[in-house]
């Protein structure tokens, strides 16, 4: 990767990625938290809402190789402020849709902007803070879970309050917005470096330098495994995703029942929406804060101790956590939501730190792109089955199968190099 030769502090590098990792994970969930919204404004399954997304998360992820590319040739920012323009481009779009296959257009060119953010972001977060990565990838984390976060409160009181489509109205403006600030940035940084870029002797220096990197410092068979495993738990975080809110809306019994009244006698006027739908987008987010914890937990973890040993034991936690997911209902369900969260989603710091670990510094926005492909694209094949089980509500089984899926997931991280080294 091109390294950032600007005036600005790694503080302002952390702000301009935080803003775009934020965006990123902002429109991934604002979808399944308008799903029931979305249905029952169009008059359509709850299932072929959630067909529909299916692009979104596999663009996501199928472009994040190719977006990896384009950032070690021109820049982070440069990705990432023409992916930010295209992503509201597609938030544009589902302000005038009114079935199925016109939402999975417009949704696929969200997930092809958003897919962006990991290789571009995280490569300029990684090579940028080697000494204190963990903790920085922690910050950098908790900018992307205030977008997950967000995301369901937000879509809920929007799409009871006003309508799903004032969601995207708002999310268009703000991606435009954050795309001309990276493309300005980009334009400050990156006039230091065109003339060096264009040189033909330079860019035959790049590609050796890439090359013996490729050979002599990637651990091939490292990544792979852990490849495999972060395609594992790309596959769990979607179906977790996309069933959540449903679940929370069929299981959460009394608790969900209070809110949604807390919601109708709080917010007067023109209510457009459930509250029953708002109340689960509300818990959802609530559980997602667990996982926004666990991230500032993790990042301190990353920089003390083995990464690898990290990884096993927040995912192995994971474990019980889902199969009681898939039994449980009312309070003890909102709370074991937010455990499982707590570590599923909080180990982020860790997975990044052990990418960063044992990849070369020169390709690494490529290498973000590999895992990103596979984690969130490869992953997203997932949302079909789940999303018949989902129509079927065997809730039990489905979390069952995860927790299966995590098994695996340890199994194969206990043969790591890294996880047997003291």
């Amino acid at each position: 990767m091109n390294e950032i030769k600007t005036n600005k502090s790694p503080t302002s590098l952390m702000y301009g990625c935080g803003l775009t990792h934020f965006l990123c994970h902002f429109l991934e969930l604002g979808y399944p938290a308008l799903t029931l919204f979305i249905a029952d404004d169009l008059d359509i399954p709850v299932a072929d809402v959630l067909y529909a997304g299916f692009p979104l998360y596999f663009c996501m992820g199928i472009f994040a190789f190719p977006w990896g590319i384009i950032s070690d040739r021109y820049g982070s920012f440069f990705s990432l402020g023409i992916a930010s323009i295209i992503a509201s481009l597609g938030c544009l779009g589902l302000i005038f849709v009114h079935e199925p296959f016109s939402i999975l257009v417009s949704l696929s060119i969200i997930g092809l902007g958003i897919a962006a953010y990991h290789p571009a972001g995280m490569a300029a977060i990684s090579s940028t803070f080697t000494e204190r990565r963990g903790k920085a990838l922690a910050l950098h984390g908790i900018w992307g879970g205030l977008g997950i976060l967000s995301a369901p409160i937000l879509a809920g009181l929007i799409g009871y309050y006003l309508h799903w489509r004032s969601f995207y109205i708002f999310a268009s403006l703000v991606s435009f917005l954050l795309g001309v600030l990276c493309l300005r940035i980009q334009s400050k940084i990156g006039s230091q470096q065109k003339n060096l870029q264009d040189s033909p002797e330079v860019r035959e220096q790049n590609f050796n330098t890439f090359a013996k990197s490729l050979i002599a410092t990637f651990r091939y068979r490292e990544f792979l495994l852990l490849l495999i495993c972060m395609t594992i738990a790309g596959a769990v975080y979607r179906a977790n995703i996309v069933t959540l809110p449903i679940l929370l809306k069929n299981h959460s019994g009394e608790p969900l029942n209070l809110l949604a009244s807390f919601i109708s006698q709080t917010f007067t006027g023109a209510k457009l929406g459930n509250p029953l739908d708002a109340g689960s987008s509300l818990l959802m987010g609530l559980a997602v804060l667990g996982g926004l914890i666990g991230q500032k937990f993790a990042g301190q973890l990353a920089d003390k101790y083995n990464l690898a040993k990290c990884y096993f034991y927040f995912f192995l936690i994971s474990v019980p956590c889902l199969i009681l997911m898939g039994q449980l209902g009312g309070a003890p369900l909102i709370f074991i939501s937010i455990i499982y969260f707590f570590f599923s989603l909080g180990m982020q710091p860790i997975e990044n730190s052990l990418v960063a670990e044992i990849s070369p510094k020169e390709i690494l926005s490529s290498v973000y792109g590999i895992k990103f492909l596979f984690c969130f694209g490869i992953a997203a094949l997932v949302v079909h089955p789940v999303s018949y089980l989902v129509d079927k509500q065997l809730y039990s089984y489905l979390y069952s199968a995860l927790a299966l899926a995590l098994v695996v997931h340890v199994l194969i991280v206990s043969t790591f190099k890294l996880f047997r080294a003291k």
